[in-house]
């Protein structure tokens, strides 16, 4: 009779429990507070530091000129100004707030984030690598985040760019994972790998998972070494972060 090997669970020789108190890790919560709150309010944004987490804000410029929150080019109202969101960060160092790019005038941003004292709390967000470093450029203390999608192939061309500029101007980087039928569409090595070169230029290595928001995912994810999270669901990363530290994994 002929044996089969037996088959463990692929795993990153490096862990965040053992690199990051778990005060520190951060969530961040999609679009604000993603389901539990009105997208891109004010409300929503203080949920989400309520629970812990940072709050993500889409922005773009409406037509008069005001940087307001809203994903889409919409502009009906209601409409949450971002100066508003700024001053509920100023001297509050504890709130930080993702800024992911729409349309905007990056200089015009950063007077508003100068204004109120808050470049190292707004963390610039965008696929466009070219706008993360001239935001760099901007504000040089204030963090940065590149995110990006797509296959296995195409994030390597990405990272490929990556590479010729040393990851130049990047603070955190989020690539985006896919479940389906409850698996990861991408495979285990690939995420090793890319968790290894990301961490090894001093960069936050951070994922959002889509397709499934489960216990059984973050875990996955975490033993892969990945460091942070994005999440439409706040609730259930927090409760999946939180047991994983405690030593349910």
């Amino acid at each position: 009779m002929r044996l089969t090997a037996p088959t463990h669970p692929i795993r990153s020789d490096w862990n965040v429990r053992d690199h990051v108190p778990l005060r520190d890790f951060i969530i961040q919560s999609h679009r604000g507070a993603g389901v539990l709150a009105a997208e891109n309010t004010l409300e929503a944004f203080e949920l989400a530091w309520k629970l812990g987490c940072i709050p993500e804000a889409d922005v773009r410029t409406t037509p008069e000129g005001t940087i307001v929150a809203r994903h889409d080019p919409d502009f009906t109202p209601p409409l949450t100004k971002l100066s508003d969101v700024l001053a509920a960060m100023s001297n509050r160092p504890e709130r930080r707030l993702y800024l992911d790019i729409k349309q905007i005038d990056l200089e015009q941003l950063a007077a508003e984030v100068h204004a109120t004292n808050v470049g190292r709390q707004a963390i610039v967000a965008s696929t466009d690598y070219a706008i993360v470093r001239h935001w760099k450029r901007i504000l040089p203390t204030s963090p940065t985040l590149l995110w990006m999608g797509g296959s296995e192939a195409e994030l390597q061309k990405r990272f490929e760019e990556l590479r010729r500029t040393g990851f130049a101007g990047i603070d955190q980087l989020q690539l985006h994972t896919h479940v389906v039928d409850r698996r990861l569409v991408e495979t285990g090595s690939f995420l090793i790998e890319r968790g290894d070169e990301i961490r090894s230029h001093g960069i936050l290595f951070q994922s959002l998972p889509y397709g499934g928001a489960s216990t059984e995912v973050y875990w996955k994810l975490l033993d892969l070494g990945v460091m942070s999270f994005a999440t439409d669901h706040p609730y259930v990363t927090l409760e999946a972060v939180r047991s994983y530290y405690g030593g349910g994994k």
